[in-house]
């Protein structure tokens, strides 16, 4: 199990230790709050909530034995919070995070195949509904199966 304390001591000014120092004094305020639009609150994380969703993420990336390698977050744009707990997530594994969108039904796979050769990728953090169109985008790229692709939007905190 990975020890978050040893990545904060690694960087005290960093953006892992300005979370946690935000944790302990004040862990229920709002970190992050996603807009869809100027008037539309999508949702939002306290900093208590992102620091326990990123360490879940990165224990999920350390099970997989994927830390310090590279990791593709593929999330569409309504999943913003997802995104920003996989992003932090990647920092506690040590992992580089590669922000890429899903790709559209109407749009070739070859820009992922693009980014995911490019990038060196071996896993790929999204959601389930993401999730539903891989086997279409395998039939269209097999080598795409070659990567670990996980859900984020469904695991527990525990």
């Amino acid at each position: 199990m990975m020890d978050y304390l040893d990545c904060l001591n690694k960087d005290s000014t960093g953006l892992l230790a300005l979370l946690h120092k935000r944790v302990l004094t004040q862990p229920d305020q709002r970190a992050i709050t996603y807009m869809g639009n100027v008037e539309t609150e999508l949702g939002w994380l306290s900093y208590q909530d992102l620091e326990r969703q990123a360490q879940v993420i990165a224990d999920l990336i350390e099970s997989q034995g994927a830390e310090d390698q590279r990791a593709l977050l593929m999330y569409s744009r309504e999943q913003g919070l997802e995104f920003i707990a996989s992003f932090y997530g990647c920092l506690y594994a040590g992992v580089t995070a590669i922000p890429a969108s899903p790709p559209q039904p109407s749009q070739s796979i070859s820009l992922l195949q693009a980014i995911v050769s490019d990038a060196q990728a071996t896993v790929v953090l999204t959601t389930t509904s993401v999730l539903a169109n891989l086997e279409f985008w395998l039939a269209q790229a097999p080598e795409l199966a070659e990567l670990r692709w996980l859900a984020t939007d469904n695991l527990a905190s525990d």
